[in-house]
């Protein structure tokens, strides 16, 4: 009996893996972009995500979970994305709501 050897090659990681992983995110990228206009449109608002907020903010990931338990904060899901309406952000830092996060003012 012959012996028989395996002609699979054990696959490539760097390139492969990378290659795939960014075709992967433009295809969750197109395919939720209808999600997200939808949510735009019905809201007529802007929505951000968790980093933008934080960004805008200026706060920690940990600080913005704390506003939402706290209800300063109102989040929407989308699938299963976080978003957050900005111009609720806004007013509310119009309004005194962030001041004690707002450290846009600080020198």
């Amino acid at each position: 009996m012959a012996n028989k050897t395996s002609s699979r090659r054990a696959p490539t990681t760097s390139t492969a893996d990378s290659e795939l992983t960014k075709q992967i995110e433009e295809a969750v990228g197109r395919a939720i972009a209808p999600l997200v206009a939808l949510l735009k449109h019905e809201t007529g608002a802007e929505q951000w995500t968790i980093e933008q907020t934080c960004d805008y903010l200026k706060v920690s990931r940990q600080t913005f979970h704390t506003l939402v338990k706290r209800g300063q904060i109102t989040i929407t899901k989308a699938g299963r994305r976080t978003l957050v309406d900005a111009n609720a952000i806004r007013r509310g830092l119009a309004d005194g709501l962030f001041s004690k996060y707002n450290r846009s003012n600080m020198g």
